[in-house]
């Protein structure tokens, strides 16, 4: 399995740093993790969205989400190109009304996904991919992702305070994308900072931990310090473009 950082940026882009979206591919499978502002640029220049199989979208705040309707649009307008079905979109509990997708008036012909609600425990076969599903705490219906490949195991949290669910998403990960949204040392209700990240990792076995998510000011050297200091296995920041194999 193979995971590229597509963007990584919490909160809103800054220039050359989309936020965050990942894709996720094994043999021929390919799954797009979080679809945030400009995240489809870094899409296209390696595929067309016409070869997904599935977009996991892990909640609504908009630095998750809002490259996937155009991305959607452009789908339907080139669907006569497309020789696949559609991909599954997996999201929260009405994300296709919430961010307006439902309100386009696609032909059957010309329908460029298939939505798939999520609830916790979820659990999906997508191609060679294994998906499961877990609510995390974050304000707001979220909901983290477990990704089961035939090598190994992939965590993301998406965002979220710590909370038991990211213990039994990320249990024995080879890999954990987690967020690190704040400075070591700062907390808030919603979100985790690189010092929890590296606790959380720890505490659920996880092999390598890979930071995201920093919000702007955050240092990043403070924060891959703080991991470090948490977590005796490797850590990284997930940068725009760098591949990681699981």
């Amino acid at each position: 399995m193979e995971v590229t950082v597509l963007g990584s940026r919490g909160g809103y882009p800054l220039p050359g740093e989309p936020c965050s979206g990942y894709l996720v591919e094994e043999g021929t499978t390919r799954v797009w993790v979080d679809a945030g502002a400009g995240t489809l640029d870094a899409l296209l220049r390696r595929m067309d969205p016409w070869s997904l199989d599935a977009v996991w979208i892990s909640h609504l705040h908009p630095d998750h989400w809002t490259d996937l309707p155009i991305a959607l649009h452009r789908m339907a307008v080139t669907a006569d190109l497309a020789d696949r079905p559609a991909p599954v979109v997996f999201g929260p509990p009405g994300w296709d009304e919430a961010i307006g997708v439902a309100l386009q008036a696609y032909p059957e012909a010309r329908m460029p996904y298939r939505a798939v609600h999520l609830t916790d425990g979820a659990s999906f076969d997508v191609g060679d991919l294994h998906l499961t599903g877990h609510a995390v705490e974050h304000g707001c219906p979220a909901f983290g992702l477990r990704v089961q490949g035939a090598g190994g195991v992939l965590a993301y949290s998406a965002d979220t305070r710590p909370c038991d669910a990211v213990g039994y998403l990320a249990a024995g990960a080879d890999l954990f994308l987690c967020e690190a949204t704040l400075s070591p040392g700062t907390s808030n209700p919603i979100s985790t900072n690189a010092e929890e990240a590296g606790q959380l990792a720890s505490a659920a076995g996880v092999d390598r931990l890979l930071l995201t998510h920093l919000l702007e000011g955050v240092d990043p050297d403070r924060s891959l310090d703080a991991a470090v200091r948490s977590h005796d296995g490797p850590v990284e920041l997930a940068r725009p473009r760098d591949t990681h194999v699981v």
